[in-house]
């Protein structure tokens, strides 16, 4: 690793494209007795696949852009340095916070329906720093994106079977998410300006929950029938 970072030049973009690359292979290149799709909708394996993984890239790309550039964002609101860097630490702390909550949560709670909630509760955490709530919005934003990732980690490997190339990819669909999103999120936002960051944010992570809620029943059942066809086939 470090010393294909010293040999790109510090080009951790190439590196990160790179990681892409072998993600998009992993997706296709699991072993078929690894995952059962659900029937209807999502007919093939293939598609499955893909379509689970991309939940995890869109999350964690709404992540990164809401850690990478909130602090510009609310700079260009009208929020002093200090002041922004101030909600940054919030923002953090939150975040940390929930991820330790969630060694509680997950008792209670199944990872499918927290992976929904840390959508839904991004997509208002961002609408209320939208609408001007920046100290409450921002801050809350940092808890709910700290839910994510573990939930869909979980759920995912629920999902698709257990096995190292499903966890790699995985992993691999986050580091995907973290290296590109915040590029194609700056992208939209140099037309739109750096203050509509939790606009878009709000609405990414509201379409991100609309796909969700449309995944958790078709997953469960095919969790349930690859459970109930026994170890063969898990």
């Amino acid at each position: 690793g470090p010393l294909l970072y010293v040999w790109t030049g510090g080009g951790v973009a190439i590196l990160y494209a790179g990681l892409a690359l072998l993600s998009a292979t992993l997706i296709f290149t699991f072993d078929h007795a690894q995952a059962a799709p659900p029937s209807g909708r999502f007919s093939t394996l293939r598609t499955w696949r893909a379509g689970i993984l991309l939940l995890n890239h869109v999350a964690v790309s709404l992540e990164a852009a809401l850690a990478g550039l909130g602090v510009t964002a609310l700079i260009a609101s009208g929020r002093t340095e200090e002041g922004a860097a101030l909600l940054a630490a919030g923002f953090f702390t939150a975040f940390l916070l929930a991820r330790v909550a969630l060694y509680w949560i997950t008792r209670r709670v199944a990872v499918d329906v927290l992976f929904l909630v840390a959508a839904i509760g991004t997509a208002l955490s961002a609408g209320l720093a939208a609408l001007g709530v920046q100290s409450l919005g921002f801050i809350a934003s940092g808890a709910f994106v700290g839910l994510s990732f573990p939930s869909f980690f979980v759920w995912g490997a629920q999902a698709l079977g257990d096995g190292p190339r499903i966890s790699a990819a995985i992993l691999l669909s986050g580091l995907t998410g973290l290296a590109f999103g915040p590029f194609v999120i700056g992208a939209i936002l140099r037309s739109t300006g750096m203050e509509a960051l939790f606009a878009v944010i709000a609405i990414g992570a509201g379409g991100l929950a609309l796909a969700i809620l449309a995944t958790i029943a078709p997953t469960r059942r095919a969790i349930a029938r690859r459970t109930a066809e026994g170890p063969a086939t898990a």
